[in-house]
C-alpha cells in the first residue's frame, strides 16, 4: 500500500532520561500517574512519594513492580526481563517506566556471575572478557524487546564524567567502552536532566541538544531547555504524541 510522509504514523516514543543524581529523572518519569507502570530496580522511589508539587497525587497513582531484592544479586535483571516480556504480550498501561538503566546493566552482570558461582564482594575483579560480553548481550536483549513495545517507554539512567581525547564529557554510567553509545542509539529521544539556580529560582530543565560534552538527541524536535514542571504528559503532547483518555486512579 502506497503512503506518503504526511501519513506516516511513528510508534510511541522511547525516551532515555539521563542525568546526575537529584536532577529529577524519576520525578518527571512518574508524572503520568495511572497511565504508567513503573519497574523499580533500585529502591529509588522514595523521593516520588515525598516530593510536593502539582504532580504529587499523580505520582502516587503509578502502579509499581519491585524488581530489586536485598541479598539476591541479579534479581533486578531477571525480574525486569520477566515483567518486560509479560508487558510485551499484553500491555497493561500506556507507558512503561524503567528505573533505571545502570541497575539493569549491573543486574545482568550479577546474574552471569551468580550462574558461574563467582559472586562475592570481589567478584568484579574476577570477571572474564567472555562474562563481560555475556552481560552486555543480556542488556541488549532486553533493550531490543523494549524498543519493539507498542507503548511509550521511559528509562532513567545516571551519568558519569569520562575522558575522551583529553576532554571530559558526560556518558551513561554503564560498563563497557561501547555499551553506552549502543544503548543511546536504541532510543528515539535522549534527554539530559539538569538543575539551574537555587532556592525559589531553582528550575528543572531538559537538555535536548548536545553541548558541552553532553550527548542528547530529539527526533521529535523537543525544544532545548524544556521546563520539566510541564510534566511528561504535556511534554510528549507538545512533540506530537496523542495520549489516550486519562484512566481513573485505582
Amino acid at each position: 500500500m502506497m503512503t506518503t510522509l504526511k501519513d506516516y504514523n511513528p510508534s510511541p516514543p522511547k525516551v532515555l532520561l539521563a542525568g546526575e543524581m537529584g536532577t529529577g529523572k524519576t520525578l518527571l518519569a512518574t508524572t503520568p500517574g495511572a497511565r504508567a507502570l513503573v519497574l523499580d530496580l533500585n529502591n529509588g522511589l522514595t523521593s516520588c512519594r515525598l516530593f510536593k508539587d502539582k504532580f504529587t497525587a499523580d505520582r502516587l497513582s503509578c502502579e509499581v513492580k519491585q524488581c530489586w531484592e536485598l541479598g539476591k544479586p541479579g534479581a533486578a535483571f531477571s525480574r525486569t526481563l520477566a515483567y518486560v516480556q509479560e508487558f510485551a504480550k499484553k500491555p497493561s498501561h500506556e507507558m512503561l517506566v524503567i528505573d533505571g538503566l545502570d541497575d539493569l546493566a549491573d543486574g545482568a552482570l550479577a546474574s552471569i556471575l551468580v550462574n558461574a558461582s563467582k559472586w562475592d564482594e570481589k567478584s568484579v575483579d574476577k570477571v572474564t572478557r567472555t562474562e563481560w560480553g555475556a552481560a552486555i548481550a543480556l542488556v541488549e536483549r532486553v533493550m531490543y524487546r523494549i524498543k519493539s513495545l507498542p507503548t511509550v517507554v521511559v528509562m532513567t539512567a545516571h551519568t558519569k564524567l569520562v575522558e575522551v581525547d583529553g576532554n571530559l564529557r558526560t556518558a551513561l554510567a554503564v560498563y563497557g567502552r561501547n555499551l553506552g553509545g549502543k544503548l543511546e542509539g536504541m532510543f528515539d529521544e535522549v534527554w539530559c536532566t539538569k538543575v539551574t539556580g537555587s532556592g525559589a529560582a531553582r528550575k528543572f530543565l531538559l537538555q535536548t541538544i548536545s553541548t558541552g560534552g553532553i550527548k542528547c538527541k530529539t527526533r521529535h524536535q523537543l525544544q532545548n531547555d524544556t521546563d520539566m514542571n510541564l510534566g511528561l504528559v504535556e511534554i510528549l503532547s507538545r512533540v506530537g504524541y496523542k495520549w489516550q483518555a486519562k484512566p481513573s486512579a485505582p
